[in-house]
């Protein structure tokens, strides 16, 4: 097992596996149950959490003032593919494995969130950003010139980073913060675990 008690999985399954308790982990010193998939070969035995809930994102969704213009931007501009789309209301985006980006109108977002209609629209979230990271300093000036070129607008000029990186930002046309960055110390495995 990993260090810390952490476990790999195998993230390429399309669909969610059944688990069962097997054990308890009173070995582990976790306290957590000691499960194992029923899902076949290739999934690993390892401690989650008591609730039950995978650490893992399926969808992230961008409630943005104008559908068309987000579209405009990731699509025509970056040149991202759509999954699905219906024209005006959401646009859905492979971004990564199993992983999708949703462009949602904001208002219908908060109506979704709160159907008694007490919510209201929000801006882009304070305190979050969105990564991609590339695999050269270059690739970053490159990425952050084709957000520009798309519509985006540079929040931070590409620059050495504190942390022995080199990164930039853009914020997209609903001012959504993305950070372009290469960092010698991340990979990606075949599996899709990331190593820092």
């Amino acid at each position: 097992m990993p260090r810390s008690g952490i476990r790999r999985v195998d993230l390429s399954a399309r669909v969610r596996p059944q688990r069962r308790v097997v054990s308890s982990a009173a070995g582990t010193g976790s306290g957590r149950p000691v499960v194992r998939s029923t899902a076949g070969a290739g999934v690993s035995v390892g401690v989650v959490s008591v609730r039950g809930m995978e650490p893992r994102l399926s969808l992230i969704t961008l409630g943005v003032p104008d559908v068309a213009r987000a579209r405009a931007f990731y699509v025509d501009g970056l040149g991202w593919q759509p999954l699905f789309e219906v024209p005006g209301e959401v646009v859905f985006l492979q971004v990564g494995h199993g992983l999708a980006l949703s462009l949602f109108g904001a208002a219908a977002l908060a109506r979704d969130v709160d159907p008694d209609g007490t919510a209201v629209p929000a801006a882009a979230p304070a305190g979050v950003t969105l990564a991609h990271n590339v695999g050269s300093e270059a690739e970053v000036d490159t990425a952050l010139a084709d957000a520009v070129r798309a519509g985006g607008r540079l929040v931070k000029e590409a620059r050495r980073a504190e942390w022995g990186g080199y990164h930039g930002y853009f914020a997209d046309p609903a001012g959504t913060l993305w950070e372009v960055a290469f960092n010698p110390s991340w990979s990606v495995a075949a599996d899709g675990a990331v190593t820092i």
